[in-house]
């Protein structure tokens, strides 16, 4: 009798889905492994370049899940980083460096506000919105750089978001593992990851509780665009430059990272190491790919496939239980 490809048909480890970046991500290296034995894919630098090139894909997952747990899609991200880098390139000729890192965040605050403000009063889809508010940000972040890369020169700031080496490890890493902290705290010790909960899974109830489902989603979603733009000043730091194509087709790349460590896409509480190692996936796919000589465009193929693939097998369980 022919057995359909079912969680339950595996390990009973591999049954529990939040197991499965883990055993992806174990496989995956295992692979490359043996594929790349002789080119220095296992070689620390290679890890240490895997590392500098993913934190900000990383610390872009993470505030997505804050807005996927509320069930909202923001598509508006990457144009969050562009902006914010570019923001900070032209304050850094002018002001302290203090300033120029919460100017740049402040194009996070104010594009979260406004996203959660559209969507909730005007009771709007946040795809449609997020899509919009995307087109804008990128049409600013252009037409004040001028289409040009602008040059980082400040010392302080490149080694502090700049993927310097510190005792061994790049800058990067730290902010991440900070940015984790930070998520993993509201998440499990805060009221306000209690409440998340409850609004991603049922407004309805969550209103029982005296919670405020619009005020819990706009703070989602004002989250969700200050981590991208915190990962605008980890590309202007390790690129050394600010342009307005930064972060333009991160997209992708953040969606399959929270795809593949998340229980659940949308409605569910945020899996913070998942996620991570979600992103930490997705940068060895990457970097094996170009080891083997694929082109971006065979890169662009094997990524949606595996998104597909992901959101097939592992999101499919949510529907049977239903």
């Amino acid at each position: 009798m022919k057995r359909n490809l079912s969680w339950r048909t595996l390990n009973p480890l591999l049954r529990k889905k939040e197991w499965f970046v883990y055993y992806l991500l174990f496989v995956m290296t295992m692979i490359f492994a043996v594929l790349l034995r002789d080119t220095g894919f296992f070689s620390s630098a290679n890890f240490i370049n895997i590392i500098r090139q993913t934190a900000p894909v990383m610390v872009m997952a993470l505030g997505l899940s804050f807005a996927l747990s509320v069930r909202h899609i923001d598509v508006s991200i990457g144009a969050v980083v562009s902006l914010s880098a570019v923001v900070c390139g032209l304050l850094l000729r002018e002001v302290h460096m203090v300033f120029a890192i919460f100017g740049a965040l402040s194009v996070g605050l104010f594009a979260g506000v406004i996203n959660g403000l559209l969507i909730e009063y005007l009771k709007t889809s946040s795809l449609l919105v997020t899509l919009g508010t995307m087109s804008i940000m990128i049409g600013i972040a252009r037409s004040i750089s001028g289409l040009e890369s602008i040059p980082i020169t400040n010392e302080h700031f490149v080694m502090l978001f700049g993927s310097e080496l510190f005792m061994g490890i790049p800058t990067s890493l730290y902010w991440v593992a900070i940015l984790a902290l930070v998520a993993w705290l509201i998440v499990h010790c805060l009221t306000l990851g209690r409440h998340l909960l409850a609004v991603g899974k049922s407004p309805e109830n969550a209103l029982q509780l005296t919670i405020s489902p619009v005020k819990i989603r706009i703070l989602a979603l004002v989250m969700c665009s200050l981590f991208a733009a915190f990962a605008g000043l980890l590309y202007a730091g390790r690129m050394q430059s600010a342009r307005y194509a930064l972060g333009e087709f991160d997209l992708l790349n953040v969606f399959i990272a929270v795809a593949i460590g998340s229980t659940h896409l949308v409605g569910s509480q945020m899996r913070v190491m998942g996620v991570i190692c979600g992103a930490l996936l997705i940068g060895l796919l990457n970097n094996g790919l170009i080891l083997l000589g694929f082109t971006i465009n065979t890169q662009l193929i094997v990524k949606g496939l595996v998104l597909v693939m992901v959101i097939t097998l592992v999101h499919k369980e949510l529907n049977n239980a239903k």
